[in-house]
């Protein structure tokens, strides 16, 4: 055991070199990260949360568990959310949008964030696709959004062979996502 807590400690603080943030969170595969990141913004029953309809099926699925309702939004031709089409979709039960950094190309945080804030609705990402990805000098998932997760999965540019990683400057989302 305290082998392992040694290197949770020495992995934390490596990552948070690589994801500045004030708050991570290690859990066992990015699909928990996004349940963590969605159970943390207090996402519950009958919230709608935009998705990407081009994304990882993992992106929208925990939401069911929360008993939230996905709503799919258009995707560009760079498979990234469209920016535009988020608007639209905004109604009195939206909580939050989610957004997916497809194959490493970052979406448009500027518009994204700028539209979250008009609609006081939660800005969360998922950077499974973008480790390491930078917009305007900051690494997704750690200065536009309200949490980010990560996927740290085999195939994935870091990897921990199976893992994920929630990010956030939130203490309130941090606090309950670690409640699970």
């Amino acid at each position: 055991y305290m082998i392992m807590a040694g290197f949770t400690k020495h992995w934390r603080t490596h990552l948070a070199k690589i994801f500045p943030t004030k708050y991570l969170l290690t859990v066992s595969n990015g699909t928990n990260a996004l349940y963590s990141m969605f159970f943390g913004a207090n996402i519950g029953y009958k919230n709608e949360v935009i998705v990407p309809a081009y994304t990882f099926f993992a992106t929208a699925t925990p939401l069911f568990q929360l008993g939230a309702v996905p709503i799919l939004c258009d995707s560009e031709e760079n498979g990234n959310i469209s920016s535009k089409a988020v608007e639209k979709l905004i109604t009195s039960k939206t909580k939050a949008v989610v957004i997916t950094h497809m194959w490493g190309v970052p979406c448009d945080m500027d518009l994204l964030s700028k539209v979250c804030k008009k609609h006081n609705i939660l800005l969360l990402e998922d950077c499974s696709h973008a480790h390491g990805a930078t917009y305007k000098n900051h690494v997704v998932g750690t200065h536009y959004s309200d949490a980010a997760a990560w996927s740290m999965q085999g195939k994935k540019l870091i990897t921990a062979g199976e893992g994920g990683l929630l990010a956030t400057n939130n203490k309130e989302i941090f606090e309950r996502a670690v409640l699970l």
